[in-house]
């Protein structure tokens, strides 16, 4: 099984969606930050705040300066040969959203 690590560096806001083309379930964790902890991401500069949300009560605010771009990652479990599609809504004007090693 291959992994994939998803990096999203955001200024305000995200709900990110990692599903494979099929329409299988999602396969990140936490990822609309309802839960209302980072976990399992792993940011630098980041926390999950109840406003601004796109839906649902919680989002993700990263606090990007100088000296951190606020980069948060979760590493994804995907298989080989197949295609998957990566989403997500943001507000800011900072943001990159992408794989890596994948």
């Amino acid at each position: 099984m291959k992994r994939a690590l998803l990096v999203c560096a955001v200024l305000v806001g995200a709900i990110l969606y990692f599903v494979p083309s099929a329409g299988a379930s999602e396969l990140l964790g936490n990822g609309g930050f309802e839960s209302g902890s980072l976990s399992p991401w792993s940011c630098s500069a980041g926390s999950v705040v109840s406003s601004p949300v796109h839906s649902g009560g919680k989002a993700l605010a990263g606090a990007a300066s100088n000296s951190d771009n606020a980069q948060c990652t979760q590493t994804v479990a995907v298989q080989p040969s197949s295609a998957y599609t990566l989403s997500a809504w943001v507000r800011g004007n900072y943001v990159y959203l992408g794989v890596t090693g994948g």
